[in-house]
């Protein structure tokens, strides 16, 4: 999995969250371009003559479209809005001076932009959220193929092995210092103390093999723990690196879970555990 896809369903899902409060706005308007005497009637017209009111409609959500690109470019409701309206009199002042064909062009642009790339982006998001959760599922697949549960038990045995390596040190090392005592108490002659040492068979002096073998031990395990970091996570920046905030970290954990949470429909159990895994190791400071 692409953490960086990840991260992008996210952003899209996010700008598609508005598309249902754009459809009432637009429904809103259309009622308000046919008001007579009441919603029943407006309501009977359209049922009556549904294509002119659904164009209508068509045109009121390009135009809503249209005011709310803007509203996003500026991340302000008000000058967005103010802005939108400037663009739409200086494109119609200019284009009407080119004649009828430049206006009709930069109208249909402004107006069908909107719809085509709610279109685009919601084909967009199915699709790469789909390749997501297809890649970590094949990876957790190979995983299990692979004798591994996930990549953290594999690192739990690693641990493991590494701490059985520095207890028969350990072991070695208690050993090698009973010998030392044991030796201070015998008055030092070579055949006393070389007959003690095959009864008690505590052998010749290893002390600087056993720093080596300690020493390459440690090192074996951080090598083989770095691999499993470079080989297993796809971008070791992570879901938030890009996030400098507490707030934003939040926003983005916010963000991916209402994509990712099993509970959303067609989410990934895999990816969201992943996702709240490194979230609770920032929280926890880890």
């Amino acid at each position: 999995m692409n953490i960086m896809k990840a991260i992008r369903v996210a952003e899209l899902r996010k700008k598609l969250a508005v598309i249902p409060a754009k459809i009432i706005i637009s429904v809103i308007l259309t009622f308000l371009v046919y008001w007579d005497t009441s919603i029943g009637t407006v309501w009977n017209n359209a049922l009556q003559a549904p294509s002119k009111y659904l164009i209508t409609l068509f045109i009121a959500y390009g135009a809503v479209s249209y005011v709310c690109f803007f509203i996003r470019l500026m991340h302000n409701w008000i000058l967005g809005f103010v802005i939108a309206i400037g663009v739409a009199a200086l494109v119609t002042t200019q284009t009407a001076k080119l004649g009828d064909k430049p206006f009709l062009i930069a109208f249909a642009i402004m107006l069908l932009g909107g719809p085509v790339l709610d279109i685009l982006n919601l084909m967009r998001y199915h699709s790469l959220k789909n390749e997501v959760i297809r890649a970590e599922e094949e990876r957790m697949n190979a995983r299990y193929d692979d004798g591994y549960e996930d990549g953290y038990y594999r690192g739990m045995r690693d641990e493991r092995r590494y701490r059985d390596e520095i207890e028969e040190e350990e072991y070695r090392r208690e050993r090698l210092e009973r010998r030392r005592h044991m030796r201070e108490e015998y008055d030092y002659r070579d055949e006393d103390y070389e007959d003690y040492i095959e009864e008690n068979d505590y052998g010749y002096d290893r002390e600087d093999e056993y720093d080596e073998i300690e020493d390459h031990a440690g090192y074996e395990y951080y090598e083989e723990e770095d691999r499993y970091e470079e080989g297993n996570s796809e971008n070791a920046a992570g879901f938030f690196a890009d996030c400098k905030t507490p707030a934003s970290i939040k926003r983005r954990y916010h963000d991916l879970c209402k994509v990712y949470h099993p509970d959303s429909g067609n989410g990934s159990s895999e990816i969201f555990y992943r996702i709240k895994d490194e979230y609770d190791r920032l929280n926890s400071g880890a």
